[in-house]
């Protein structure tokens, strides 16, 4: 792991973060009450829960994850929260999202679409088109390297914000945010993607 994208974890510690940081950064990418939210390979279900507070009972979000061991415990974490707005997406095999076109105002895509859980262009670019289908005219596909960008994978980055580009998405932001990253704590990049049309075609 690249030295210079973690922070000391005895300063600040994950609990420290999701407790007095986590809500404030997704608040910052554009979450806000009353949306539909898809955590597209959502985990443990770290960001699905933070979202769903933001949310409230007037939004939806929505947890997809393939590794259905990773989301067994979503239910209960999010009863325990006292949450009845999150809803897992079961997968039905390869790229397909089983909700409607243009369905959800904010895509979260973090630290999935690499090379460790798809290995081959051709599996993103699926992903992305789905993810772009379902995306409303005027969300938002917040994207977050993960990997790529802590482990220095200069060209595997690249590569996929090209392919972010060629699904017809167009770059609107580029901020550098405290994350989580497999547990640590670790300095990296929110990527700000919208749908490409002909007012914000770059």
């Amino acid at each position: 792991m690249s030295v210079r994208a973690v922070v000391d974890a005895k300063r600040s510690p994950p609990e420290k973060w999701l407790r007095e940081q986590a809500e404030v950064l997704l608040r910052k990418i554009g979450i806000k009450k009353g949306q539909i939210v898809l955590d597209f390979g959502c985990g443990q279900g770290t960001y699905t829960i933070l979202a769903a507070r933001i949310v409230g009972n007037d939004g939806i979000v929505y947890a997809l994850d393939q590794d259905k061991g990773k989301i067994d415990d979503l239910p209960a974490q999010s009863k325990s929260a006292g949450l009845a707005n999150i809803q897992i997406v079961p997968t039905v095999g390869g790229a397909n999202i089983e909700l409607p076109d243009e369905s959800v105002d904010v895509i979260l895509l973090y630290d999935v679409l690499h090379s460790w859980y798809h290995p081959r262009g051709r599996q993103r670019k699926e992903i992305l088109y789905e993810l772009y289908r379902v995306l409303r005219a005027d969300g938002l596909l917040s994207f977050y390297p993960g990997d790529p960008e802590v482990f220095d994978h200069h060209s595997e980055l690249a590569a996929i914000l090209t392919e972010i580009r060629e699904a017809n998405f167009c770059l609107q932001s580029k901020d550098a945010e405290t994350l989580i990253h497999e547990g640590s704590i670790v300095q990296g990049h929110i990527f700000g993607f919208t749908k490409r049309t002909k007012h914000n075609n770059a």
